[in-house]
């Protein structure tokens, strides 16, 4: 049986850990499937399944130690050295399943390597810190036998950042369908106001500061909703205090982070994701796998997803942003026309397809 290893930080909750428990568990089916993290503690670990093993190269409690061990780890030894050291070369194929240090460390594997790019790296492009110069960088993509890209935008994207165009595929991420609806049907009370669910990392890049300014224009136009905002990050409470500078601290909801959020989505009259720039979106898959109207804002993916506004609203500035979201509560013939192109859309989004699509790679 063939034996593959997948590496990234940690199974902490987000869009990209939670697709690779998702392949994961599918492909341990047929592979021998090692998921390995830099950190343990993510609350994704629960999610994989008894056939896949589960390896952490950090798991000492305390977080001055960690943090430490993760700088040295990741900034002073050279790449082959922690490799050597902690991963070493008894898999088949090694795939570094996020960019930055998991790129770096499996780059230095003597077996097949694979790697996954998840952001724009064009509009996105925080872990250049990773590596000492733009030179290193590229080298270390060179190494790979293949680049998988999560959408088409982001592959367009890679190959103008680091000029590699050679063994760049594009593979949609592989979302468990079955399980998302069955955990929406979980109950949840609501008001009968216009209710409005945003689901994400609360950071600058998901531009959620951008959605409560446009929360404030309604509430001052006199539209009744309630906004709810489920997912944790650095910018709560930023966002906290700006809901109560609009005056809108009663319309907001932060429900933080829950490994159900599925439960709100299905209890929305609508869902808005107003990033500032993405890869393939996991959140707007599943949203229209419940099939939800939605609104975006026009990144990287989106149309992938949603098309020119076929299966779902996309939105090009802050403008057309409110203009959608004022329309969309005003409107239920709006809503309940993009709730059936979200239906339709939703058969393209099957976990078996999808994960039939990967096994070629393998």
């Amino acid at each position: 049986m063939k034996k593959i290893l997948f590496f990234i930080n940690t199974l902490e909750g987000g869009g990209a850990e939670l697709v690779l428990t998702n392949i994961a568990n599918a492909f341990s089916e047929k592979y021998d499937i090692t998921v390995m993290t830099l950190r343990n503690g993510g609350v994704h670990e629960s999610r994989l399944n008894e056939k896949v093993k589960y390896k952490s190269i950090i798991r000492i409690k305390n977080k001055l130690i960690r943090r430490i061990l993760g700088y040295l780890i990741c900034f002073v030894l050279p790449p082959a050295i922690t490799h050597k050291l902690f991963i070493g070369n008894d898999y088949d194929c090694q795939v570094a399943f996020l960019e930055g240090i998991p790129t770096k460390l499996i780059s230095a594997a003597k077996t097949k390597k694979y790697a996954w790019v998840h952001i724009d790296l064009i509009n996105t492009f925080g872990i250049k810190k990773v590596h000492r110069s733009m030179d290193r960088h590229i080298e270390c993509y060179k190494k790979y036998d293949r680049i998988i890209c999560v959408a088409e935008s982001v592959k367009k994207a890679f190959s103008k950042r680091f000029g590699i165009t050679d063994n760049v595929v594009v593979k949609y991420n592989v979302i468990d369908d079955a399980q998302i609806c069955e955990k929406a049907k979980e109950p949840i009370e609501r008001t009968e106001k216009a209710r409005i669910v945003s689901v994400g990392r609360l950071a600058k890049q998901k531009g959620y500061d951008r959605l409560l300014e446009i929360a404030g224009r309604l509430r001052t136009e006199e539209f009744d909703f309630e906004l709810v905002l489920v997912g944790k990050g650095e910018e709560y409470e930023a966002l906290k205090n700006q809901a109560e500078n609009l005056g809108i601290g009663d319309k907001v909801e932060f429900e933080g982070f829950t490994d159900n959020p599925y439960k709100y989505m299905e209890s929305a009259d609508f869902l808005v994701f107003p990033s500032r720039a993405e890869g393939y979106s996991t959140v707007v898959t599943e949203a229209v796998i419940l099939g939800k109207p939605i609104i975006v804002s026009d990144c990287s993916g989106m149309r992938e997803i949603l098309g020119n506004s076929e299966y779902g609203m996309v939105t090009d500035s802050d403008e057309s942003l409110y203009e959608a979201i004022k329309n969309m509560i005003s409107d239920k013939n709006l809503r309940e026309y993009y709730e059936k192109k979200a239906q339709e859309r939703a058969n393209d989004f099957s976990l078996q397809s999808r994960v039939s699509e990967l096994e070629k790679l393998f």
